[in-house]
């Protein structure tokens, strides 16, 4: 892992949340390309890419640089994200995402600019 890298998983750790664009703008593509070969669809590669970064938002504070470097923890997480996705896999149960209702929206807006997905987590359910 880079300084850079370090500094910055540091600073979102911290709570700067805008910080994180800068995962997403330095990864989402090589993460887009990658799970493109997994799934089939491409709307099924764009789900798994923000439920990747979703999860890794959530579990960013445990990321331990000396297992692995960001893109391969990142490349991890999409790959089982994918899982979801295989024919004959969508019926499998999924684990809820229990990012908050706030941090689901940050992350849409980072990867699809102002537009806001249609998500639901367990906390607007209530």
């Amino acid at each position: 892992m880079t300084y850079d890298e370090r500094i910055l998983i540091q600073q979102i750790c911290n709570g700067d949340t805008k910080k994180f664009g800068s995962l997403v703008d330095r990864y989402g593509s090589s993460l887009l390309l990658f799970v493109g070969r997994i799934v089939e669809q491409q709307e099924d590669a764009e789900d798994v890419l923000q439920n990747t970064f979703i999860a890794a938002y959530e579990h960013l504070k445990e990321y331990n640089p000396q297992r692995a470097p960001i893109f391969t923890w990142l490349q991890r997480i999409a790959y089982h994200e994918a899982l979801y996705y295989l024919p004959g896999r969508k019926h499998l149960h999924r684990p809820r995402v229990v990012a908050s209702g706030q941090a689901i929206h940050e992350i849409c807006q980072l990867l699809h600019g102002t537009q806001r997905l249609d998500l639901q987590t367990d906390t607007d359910k209530k």
